[in-house]
């Protein structure tokens, strides 16, 4: 069942936008209620089964012009079963992902939006869609399922490059889809992320608030912190995470482990993961969705920050780090490699044994804290802002409406 909900409008300026994709997610929060300023209609097709119409998230939209559509995610029965017949026939295109897009494709027909953003590939039925979105916007994590890659027919192939812009925050993932999608470089756009400089900046750093963030959290004054703010899923690498953590030998050590949007059967499994096995550094397992006040926090009294998926896009939360002044320990890889250089960040080397690479970090965390550069992060401000990427997003959707 559809459930719709309609917040006031208060802006009347241009178009109609309809946006699919995870509701949810902060970064789309956000980037919703800027757009909100500049557009007249925004409508938001939650693709996941994390919203009902009394969530939290609701309050973000609070006094915009927005409609709120839920219900696109069928039950989690529903869901298993899917999950059986699709070992049974090794099918891609089980009924399951065509029925969803028939929902899509009758929504997107009532709504009637001038401009239609597919925010994230990673959703299987949009593959079946009647209309090709007018942009597509590629997040990265999508290259991680070389399944999912595998699924792109030629049919999809001709719906798909019908799309009038592909984006995202680098070349590395869009040269990646150049095998899938024939498109032109006239159609590609490379945008980097909007980040809070305000809220995540370091500036004006005061040690009385760093020590009440700790206190509030039980933390060491002393201690140094690393931080996992990319969620526990194996995206992530939350695994090798797991094996690093477990073979780092300092005792004025605090872990502080993020679960994010993870769902909660997995961060059930990994928080019982944490409780139950002898770590020698402290761990700090958060399993509640933070606001982004909270996770500035948490960024501010953390001196590093580790990330090591396979495979990633640039993401905005190791931006958010940089900008907190928290070192980032990475896996090299060409996103990153656009925008944060060899000698600026951190990269461990990709060695098959685990006590290897835990001796890269452990020999790092046993040194004095490596200062970001100064100029760098001034730089990197520059890039990724607000004011940039609704600004670049807008102009896209103007290209798009003069056609």
């Amino acid at each position: 069942m559809i459930k719709i909900v309609y917040i006031l409008s208060q802006n009347s300026l241009i178009v109609k936008l309809l946006i699919y994709g995870d509701s949810s997610l902060p970064h789309l929060k956000i980037w919703v209620k800027k757009l909100s300023k500049k557009i007249d209609q925004i409508v938001v097709i939650d693709r996941t089964n994390k919203m009902s119409v009394t969530d939290n998230v609701i309050k973000y939209y609070d006094d915009l012009n927005i409609k709120l559509i839920f219900g696109i995610y069928q039950p989690n029965y529903l869901h298993k079963i899917k999950n059986r017949l699709k070992r049974i026939f090794n099918s891609h295109s089980f009924p399951y992902y065509s029925n969803r897009a028939k929902i899509l494709d009758k929504l997107i027909n009532i709504e009637e939006p001038d401009i239609f953003h597919i925010h994230s590939l990673f959703d299987r039925s949009i593959l079946f869609l009647n209309k090709s979105p007018d942009v597509l916007t590629i997040y990265g994590s999508e290259t991680s399922d070389q399944n999912f890659l595998s699924i792109f027919s030629d049919d999809i192939i001709s719906n798909l490059n019908n799309i009038k812009f592909i984006q995202s925050t680098s070349y590395t993932i869009l040269k990646q889809f150049s095998h899938i999608f024939k498109f032109s470089p006239s159609k590609t756009r490379i945008y980097p992320w909007g980040v809070d400089n305000e809220l995540f900046s370091i500036d004006n750093y005061d040690e009385n608030k760093c020590e009440k963030i700790k206190s509030k959290y039980k933390i060491p004054k002393n201690d140094l912190i690393l931080i996992s703010n990319r969620g526990v899923s194996d995206t992530y690498n939350i695994k090798l995470q797991i094996e690093i953590f477990k073979n780092l030998y300092l005792t004025n050590l605090t872990i502080i482990i993020i679960a994010g949007f993870t769902n909660q059967e997995l961060i059930e499994q990994y928080k019982s993961i944490f409780d139950n096995n002898n770590f020698l550094a402290n761990i700090i397992f958060i399993d509640k969705i933070l606001t982004q006040e909270e996770l500035a926090d948490l960024l501010y009294i953390s001196n590093y920050l580790i990330s090591i998926p396979n495979s990633d896009n640039m993401a905005s939360s190791i931006i958010e780090g940089i900008f907190m002044n928290t070192y980032p320990i990475l896996f090299s890889n060409d996103a990153y490699l656009e925008y944060l250089p060899n000698d600026k960040v951190f990269y461990i080397k990709k060695e098959t044994d685990i006590h290897s690479i835990s001796k890269q970090i452990q020999d790092l965390l046993s040194i004095h804290k490596p200062k970001l550069d100064i100029a760098f992060v001034s730089h990197l401000k520059s890039i990724f802002n607000w004011s940039n990427a609704i600004s670049n997003q807008y102009n896209v959707y103007e290209e798009v409406f003069s056609k």
